[in-house]
């Protein structure tokens, strides 16, 4: 039978609303809780995330800048070391290193960034999986047959 219909002895009656009994008002306030609280975590996980995204982008040109500073000083280095072989060739060791750190630690940076993407899409995804589970079960508790 229809969660509309109600059954009166031998007749049948049509229901403006469905007519099985609700839960207790505490299970449906706990569900209410459940609703906000999901809400709120998804608001926590997006500022904290934005925050964390913020400063791993910010991470990318001071990387840039503190190789280009090593760079720089292997440069100097070289130029310095004309006339000496081995100094020169030390120097020149030293240049390749910091470009290779320079890209490295960019590539850190970014692969950062992208880790902490997929961190913030996957607490996202948890939060408002928890948030339609709070709210369906609200919905259940609600019109309980």
């Amino acid at each position: 039978m229809s969660r509309f219909i109600e059954a009166l002895e031998n007749r049948e009656f049509l229901s403006a609303s469905p007519i099985h009994a609700k839960a207790a008002p505490e299970v449906i306030a706990a569900d209410q809780l459940a609703i906000t609280s999901a809400k709120a975590q998804i608001k926590i996980d997006q500022v904290t995330y934005a925050g964390r995204l913020k400063s791993d982008r910010a991470a990318i040109p001071l990387a840039r800048k503190n190789a280009q500073a090593l760079i720089k000083g292997a440069q100097q280095a070289i130029h310095a070391a004309k006339g000496d072989a081995a100094a020169l060739a030390t120097a020149k060791g030293d240049l390749l290193i910091a470009k290779g750190r320079l890209k490295s630690d960019v590539a850190d940076a970014q692969a950062q960034i992208k880790t902490t993407q997929g961190e913030a899409k996957i607490a996202l995804g948890n939060d408002k999986l928890a948030l339609k589970q709070a709210i369906a079960k609200l919905r259940l508790d609600r019109f309980q047959k």
